[in-house]
């Protein structure tokens, strides 16, 4: 049986990792570890379902930069295909700042991401997938929802799954509720917290999180994503052996990934 292909749909950039070796102080002038990689949820969540032993495939809008030949080129590395209409425009930058003592501070330029456009989907990117899994960061505004739904319509008629990310409890609202239930997903993945700003989990009835006995609720799941390296996963999550996930070296800031492409290769 040939390997299951995930399409990933969403925002793919680089990413700044910056590690101060001291707190910052304002107007000094300090030394600090720096990374740059490939980064974007879509990007990222694409890596981890390579290395859950599945075929993946990042769609998102590409700006042709010198900047975008260099995360095309290391996703590629990483098994990952990467497809997507160019348009005018930079290669966005996510920049996380991870000072010691402190928590990590995000900043996000996000580039050409935000410009892929209905008209610019082609269906040759999703009419093969078994899976298509949206993050919620393109579900936000226009005219990247409509994207999405473009891209739903084409996997749908292919018979493909489709799977959503909540993606940050920031960003959830109830726009981006009624875009979702529009999609009818059948796995919807996310934090309590960001379950709770997108309705509640104890009063919403087609939003659940799934039991300890494993059995899971029709249509909608809310998932509490939490990393397999620490102590405190959930027991819930132990429906899908993560755990056996190899890890490539992927930045801990997205310690969440390798449960999450383990569940979409699962769906």
């Amino acid at each position: 049986m040939p390997e299951p292909l995930i399409v990933t749909l969403g925002d793919v950039l680089a990413l700044s990792l910056i590690t101060p070796s001291e707190s910052l102080l304002t107007e000094s002038a300090e030394p600090a570890e720096t990374r740059l990689i490939v980064g974007g949820r879509a990007a990222i969540c694409a890596c981890w379902v390579v290395a859950a032993e599945a075929r993946a495939r990042a769609v998102s809008a590409r700006s042709y930069d010198r900047l975008g030949d260099l995360v095309e080129a290391e996703l590629a590395d990483r098994g990952v295909e990467l497809e997507g209409p160019g348009v005018q425009g930079h290669t966005g930058v996510a920049t996380v700042v991870r000072a010691p003592g402190a928590r990590r501070t995000a900043l996000t330029d996000r580039g050409v991401c935000a410009k892929l456009a209905l008209e610019l989907i082609q269906p040759e990117w999703f009419d093969d997938a078994d899976v298509l899994h949206v993050s919620g960061y393109a579900l936000v505004d226009q005219p990247s929802a409509g994207a999405v739904q473009r891209a739903c319509e084409i996997a749908r008629e292919a018979g493909a799954s489709l799977s959503v990310d909540l993606a940050s409890a920031d960003i959830v609202s109830p726009l981006v509720r009624e875009r979702i239930l529009q999609l009818q997903p059948e796995v919807v993945l996310g934090t309590a917290a960001q379950a709770e700003a997108i309705g509640g989990i104890d009063d919403l009835g087609d939003l659940a999180v799934i039991s300890d006995d494993g059995a899971l609720p029709a249509r909608w799941v809310a998932v509490v994503k939490s990393s397999p390296l620490t102590s405190n996963a959930r027991s819930s999550i132990e429906v899908v052996p993560f755990a056996a996930v190899p890890v490539p070296r992927i930045p801990k800031t997205a310690l969440e990934m390798p449960l999450l492409g383990t569940l979409i290769v699962a769906v």
